[in-house]
């Protein structure tokens, strides 16, 4: 069924890169990352002569809806409610994450903390112990469904439906800011560096100064888009993705210029 969520790993021992893809269909597949002699052919699982098809994940019981990962390291996260740890040399299942009580949307790995970090539609954020498996902390500030989050040095970072985005400490996990979008519309796409967190909306496009916990720069920008979609920047420019009349368009912001 329908690809929902990828992760592109690479095998630190052997430097080959691997695609790993979660599905409606309940399971993760793994592939081989075509390098740049690659002719284009087309290729199936069951075809006996396919070099990229690795394995099959199984064990999900619903939709897999988020997935990242490091080195042999897999997470996934599923309408099924749980999160699944897996060991990609061994090609199977780790730990199975309990606890939330509604569907996975979104989770991260913490390398530095040995950690994951899972986001559901309960409206809870819970941090695992990739050690043992057992929940940590369970973060319960925001009013609907978490959709996503962020890491960065300073910050872990979760937006969310009831149009708020959080910043929480990544050690303590105590809430240091708290943004809202003036039209309360869900938050859709926001990207953050240790500095900067530009987030969007429907119609609403902002950045925030994290040096300042969140001040906000500027809410005016994009302001006759409809949804934004997604959202990426670095020191000087921000690629957004917007829905504009019924099309959809790229739009380049350039912050190196004066305004």
């Amino acid at each position: 069924s329908t690809i929902r969520c990828m992760e592109i790993v690479t095998n630190e021992e052997t430097n080959e890169k691997f695609i790993i893809t979660g599905s409606r269909d309940s399971t993760l597949h793994v592939w081989r990352l075509p390098d740049e002699d690659d002719q284009g052919e087309d290729y199936d699982e069951n075809d006996v002569i396919n070099p990229y098809f690795v394995c099959v994940l199984r064990g999900h019981t619903a939709s897999v809806r988020a997935v990242t990962g490091h080195g042999n390291l897999i997470v996934s996260g599923s309408y099924d409610h749980t999160v699944r740890v897996w060991d990609l040399k061994e090609q199977k299942c780790k730990f199975v994450l309990r606890g939330h009580t509604d569907r996975i949307y979104s989770c991260l790995l913490d390398l530095e903390r040995n950690r994951c970090i899972s986001a559901s539609m309960d409206s809870t954020i819970r941090a695992w112990s990739l050690e043992d498996g057992h929940c940590i902390v369970e973060l319960t500030k925001h009013t609907s469904l978490v959709g996503l989050l962020g890491l960065s040095s300073n910050y872990l970072v979760s937006a969310a439906a009831d149009g708020t985005l959080r910043g929480w400490n990544p050690n303590t996990y105590h809430n240091e800011f708290t943004l809202h979008h003036d039209n309360h519309a869900a938050i859709t796409t926001f990207h953050s560096s240790p500095n900067i967190l530009v987030s969007g909306s429907e119609g609403q496009f902002n950045v925030y100064d994290l040096s300042a916990k969140g001040v906000l720069i500027r809410s005016n920008l994009l302001a006759d888009s409809g949804q934004i979609w997604s959202a990426k920047f670095n020191y000087s420019k921000c690629v957004v993705a917007v829905e504009k009349n019924a099309q959809s368009f790229i739009e380049i912001l350039d912050f190196s210029k004066s305004a």
